[in-house]
C-alpha cells in the first residue's frame, strides 16, 4: 500500500541580492535570454458570466486564469526589462487551445517582439492542440470553443519560430531556429495527440525525433553555436520516484518501447547539455551524467499558479549559462486579487482534491475496499476525512515548497520530519484499527496486537517490503523531494545563480 504525499510554497525573488558566478564576457558582452512556460492565457471573452461551470472546472484545475492575461503582460514588462535577446515560452500557451486565446497570445507577444526587438520562440504544451477542454462558459452553462490544430498553431505562431526556421523536424511542430549568431535553438512537439474524447497529459519523443535532433546538434555545433533545446515534459525526473508518482510529467515514463532511460541517454550522446521545459508547475533544476556527458533539465514553473515564476539567463562568449529566476508574485491585478493568499488558497483547494480523489480510488479497488472495510472505514467520504486529517497538511506543504524550485534552499529537515511524522501516524492509526477490530472479535489486546503485526507481516510479504524499509524509502524520498534535485551525484544547488558551461 502506498501513500503519497505532496506539498507546496512561496516563492522568492531570485533576481536581485543573490551570489552570482561571474561571466566571462567578451566585447559583444553575453547573450541574454528567458524563459516562460505554462502561460495557460484564457481569452476573456471566453469566461461570458461567472457561475457554476467555470467554478467547477476550475476547482480541480486551481489556476489564475481569470488574472491570467493580466499576469501574462506584468510578467512581459518584467522581461522587457532584462532586454533579452530572445524570449522562449515552453508549451501551454493557452487555457485548452482555443483559437481566440492562441490569437490573443501570439498578439501580445508580436507587440513584445515589436517592441523590444526580442525573438520570440514557442513550442505546444499538452494543452493547447485539438483539446476537447475547449470551452466557453456561460454561467452555469459550458459551450465548445473552437481548439487549435497543429497547422493553425504553426501559422498562429509563424513569427514565434516557425515562420524562419532553418530546419524543420518529423513532427509538424519541431524546428531549429537561430535567434542570434552564437545560439541554437531546438524546439521539439513532445505531446500525445488529443483525441476530440481525451486530453492527453503524458507525452515523451520519439527515436525519430531523438535522431533529429542529434542531426540538429552536429549542424549547429557545425555553425558555431551552442545549443538550448526546448520542449513541454521533462526529460528528467525532479525528485526520486517522479516518474513513478507523477509520470505523465516526465518524457517517455510511461513508453515502453522507447523509455525515459533511452532518451535521456540517445540525448546526452547527441550533444544535447540544457533542455528547458514546463508542464509539471514546478520550479527545478535536476541533471544526469551519461559516460562523460551531463544533461541539465531546467524546469520552470506556470505563470497561473504560485509562484508565477520564470527564468532569466545570460550566456557568456565564454559558454557560461547563467540561469536566475524571477516572479510576478507581488502583483496586484485589476481585481484586487492578492496572488499570494488566494495561491495558497488555490494549492489548499488542490491538496483537498487529491484527498478526494486517493480515497475514490482506494474504495474502487475490491482488495482495497475488503481491508478497508475491515479497518472500519464505511466509505470513500471516511477514508478522505482519515486522509484530510492525517496527512492533508503535509500534501499542501509539499505542493507548497516543490513548486517553488531548488536554487534558494529551505532546510529540508523540518519537511521531511513532519511527513514522516504524518506517516508514521498513518501507519500507527491503521495498526491500531486493526487491533480494535481483533478485539471486538473477542481477543485480548496482547492477543490483537499479535493479530495486527501478524497482518502487517502478510502485507510485508506481498509488498516485498519491510515497513522498516518502506519507511527508509519514504524518508530518502521525502530528501529528495523537498530539495527538489536529483542528480548524478545527488549534490543540491547552493545558491539561487546556477551556471551550466555549454559547448559548441
Amino acid at each position: 500500500m502506498r501513500i503519497s504525499v505532496v506539498i507546496l510554497a512561496i516563492a522568492l525573488v531570485f533576481c536581485s541580492g543573490c551570489k552570482k558566478t561571474t561571466l566571462v564576457d567578451s566585447c559583444d558582452g553575453p547573450t541574454r535570454f528567458a524563459v516562460l512556460t505554462d502561460i495557460h492565457l484564457m481569452h476573456p471573452d471566453l469566461l461570458v458570466h461567472e457561475g457554476k461551470a467555470f467554478d467547477d472546472y476550475n476547482w480541480e484545475e486551481c489556476k489564475f486564469l481569470r488574472e491570467s492575461p493580466e499576469i501574462f503582460a506584468t510578467t512581459l514588462e518584467k522581461v522587457a526589462d532584462f532586454k533579452p535577446a530572445f524570449l522562449v515560452v515552453c508549451g501551454d500557451m493557452t487555457k485548452d487551445g482555443e483559437v481566440i486565446s492562441h490569437q490573443y497570445a501570439a498578439d501580445r507577444l508580436k507587440e513584445f517582439s515589436q517592441k523590444t526587438g526580442t525573438k520570440i520562440l514557442v513550442v505546444p504544451g499538452n494543452h493547447d492542440l485539438t483539446n476537447p477542454h475547449s470551452l466557453k462558459y456561460d454561467g452555469d452553462v459550458a459551450s465548445n470553443e473552437p481548439s487549435a490544430t497543429e497547422e493553425q498553431f504553426k501559422t498562429i505562431y509563424k513569427d514565434c519560430g516557425y515562420g524562419d526556421a532553418v530546419a524543420r523536424g518529423p513532427r509538424t511542430l519541431d524546428y531549429m531556429s537561430y535567434p542570434t549568431d552564437s545560439i541554437a535553438f531546438i524546439g521539439v512537439d513532445s505531446n500525445e495527440e488529443n483525441t476530440p474524447d481525451s486530453a492527453k497529459v503524458s507525452g515523451g519523443l520519439t527515436k525519430e525525433q531523438a535522431e533529429w535532433i542529434a542531426d540538429m546538434v552536429k549542424k549547429a555545433h557545425s555553425d558555431g553555436r551552442r545549443v538550448i533545446m526546448g520542449m513541454h515534459h521533462n526529460v528528467l525526473e525532479y525528485y526520486d520516484h517522479a516518474s513513478l508518482i507523477r509520470g505523465d510529467n516526465i518524457a517517455n515514463a510511461k513508453y515502453d518501447s522507447y523509455t525515459n532511460e533511452q532518451l535521456v541517454s540517445d540525448l546526452c550522446n547527441a550533444g544535447v547539455e540544457v533542455v528547458f521545459s514546463g508542464h509539471s508547475h514546478m520550479h527545478s533544476i535536476t541533471s544526469r551524467r551519461v559516460d562523460s556527458k551531463e544533461i541539465y533539465s531546467i524546469v520552470t514553473s506556470s505563470l497561473v499558479n504560485l509562484p508565477f515564476a520564470f527564468r532569466l539567463c545570460e550566456v557568456s562568449n565564454g559558454g557560461l549559462l547563467d540561469i536566475h529566476s524571477a516572479n510576478v508574485q507581488e502583483f496586484r491585478p485589476s481585481n484586487g486579487v492578492n496572488l499570494i493568499e488566494q495561491g495558497k488558497r488555490y494549492w489548499q483547494d488542490l491538496s483537498a482534491f487529491y484527498m478526494n480523489s486517493a480515497a475514490k480510488k482506494c474504495w474502487e479497488n475490491e482488495i482495497a475496499t475488503t481491508f478497508l472495510s475491515e479497518l472500519g472505514f464505511d466509505g470513500p467520504e471516511d477514508i478522505e476525512a482519515f486522509l484530510a486529517e492525517k496527512a492533508q497538511a503535509t500534501f499542501y506543504n509539499f505542493l507548497y515548497y516543490t513548486s517553488n524550485g531548488n536554487e534558494h534552499l529551505y532546510s529540508p529537515s523540518w519537511n521531511v520530519k513532519d511527513a514522516m511524522s504524518s506517516l508514521n501516524d498513518i501507519i500507527e492509526s491503521i495498526i491500531q484499527r486493526l487491533v480494535d477490530n481483533f478485539m471486538e472479535q473477542g481477543d485480548s489486546e496482547e492477543e490483537a496486537m499479535e493479530e495486527a503485526l501478524g497482518v502487517i507481516a502478510l502485507i510485508e510479504e506481498v509488498f516485498g517490503i519491510s515497513l522498516e524499509e518502506a519507511r527508509a524509502t519514504a524518508q530518502e524520498f521525502f530528501y529528495s523531494a523537498y530539495h527538489n534535485y536529483y542528480g548524478a551525484d545527488r549534490t543540491v544547488v547552493p545558491d539561487d545563480a546556477v551556471t551550466i558551461r555549454l559547448n559548441k
